[in-house]
């Protein structure tokens, strides 16, 4: 089965450039493909997935056993958890991200096939719009305020069980960044649709800002709010769990999903893990957010073949499909970890 032209327009439709801006921490140029983008940072620190600090909360978290499902999140298509890998993940727990232009991999229906046959159980890309050669599994995603009006329709006219709102909003892709508060207007909004749909917070680059706090003043959107999306990059694998953590420990009562991961997005973050360093970075993480039992869906950001160094494509590879759309040793590796 071939995509659509319709579902190949879909993947066309938001072509961009975003330049990464430097604050306290280090950062990189993301160039944003058709329809999906990686939107990597580099939080510094000692490449690798040794060390101590944040990682020793890894071991009690990678004590938790297998067998049956755990914690909530529901939704996206079934799979992803709850089966006989290493770990106790939530149902629907093992998701993806795609970021990549279509135009230069072939069959992609296949290659959602490859990754549901592995066990994911749902996707999310940069928009709102159906991809219908991948089922009702996508996680749609409000990109910024001028969308607004076009989530309200969507949610009233059809059943959305989750909205992500607002793409790293604090990093300045494709508009201007905001402010916490400044993202209270299109929250409402939504609110007063009168659906269903809970609503995610914005998925920000950096969660260990004042953001939500500015956005939580409002009381309405505070307990509108039950789910908190981040974003985490760098291959330190104990900053990206610290950063996970800080998240949790800020704001108790929330459930957490981690809406875009992997220990790099480009060559400019200099990420030099082997092919085994970068499968003992995806089970440390997934096994620290599987112990929190707070997070409940993990979208690792690699569902489509992308060597982050073509030179050498085996350097710190996140991807999970290879370029025909075949599964590969990281995505038979995931599908351990969870079943």
């Amino acid at each position: 089965m071939k995509l659509s032209l319709a579902a190949v327009c879909l993947f066309l439709s938001l072509a961009s450039a975003r330049v990464a801006s430097s604050r306290s921490t280090s950062r990189r140029v993301a160039i944003r493909t058709p329809l999906y983008s990686t939107s990597g940072r580099y939080n510094g620190g000692v490449q690798g997935v040794t060390g101590t600090g944040a990682a020793a909360a890894v071991g009690a978290a990678a004590a938790v056993p297998s067998g049956g499902g755990g914690g909530g999140g529901g939704g996206g298509g079934g799979g992803g958890g709850g089966g006989g890998g290493k770990y106790k993940c939530p149902p629907g727990f093992m998701q993806v991200a795609f970021n990549s232009d279509v135009n230069n991999q072939p069959n992609m229906a296949g290659r959602w096939q490859t990754l549901q046959a592995h066990g994911v159980a749902g996707w999310l890309g940069f928009t709102m719009g159906k991809v219908p050669a991948f089922g009702t599994s996508q996680l749609p995603l409000m990109l910024d305020a001028t969308h607004t009006q076009e989530a309200v329709n969507l949610i009233k006219s059809e059943n959305v069980p989750y909205l992500g709102v607002f793409n790293e909003p604090d990093f300045a892709w494709k508009v201007a960044p905001i402010t916490g508060d400044q993202a209270i207007p299109a929250f409402k909004t939504l609110i007063a649709a009168g659906t269903k749909t809970q609503f995610l917070s914005p998925g920000l680059a950096f969660p260990e800002s004042n953001f939500l706090d500015l956005l939580f003043a409002d009381p309405q959107v505070s307990s509108a709010i039950k789910i908190i999306s981040l974003h985490v990059y760098g291959p330190d694998v104990n900053k990206a769990i610290t950063k996970i953590q800080s998240v949790i420990t800020r704001y108790p009562g929330r459930r957490i999903w981690v809406t875009e991961i992997s220990p790099a997005s480009d060559p400019a973050m200099a990420c030099q893990l082997s092919p085994q360093q970068t499968q003992d970075w995806m089970d440390k993480v997934v096994a620290f957010c599987v112990g929190t039992g707070v997070v409940d869906r993990f979208y690792w950001n690699g569902a489509e073949y992308r060597p982050y160094d073509p030179a050498n494509p085996s350097n710190c590879n996140p991807s999970l499909t290879d370029f025909n759309g075949g599964p590969t040793p990281l995505l038979k590796f995931y599908q351990s970890l969870c079943g």
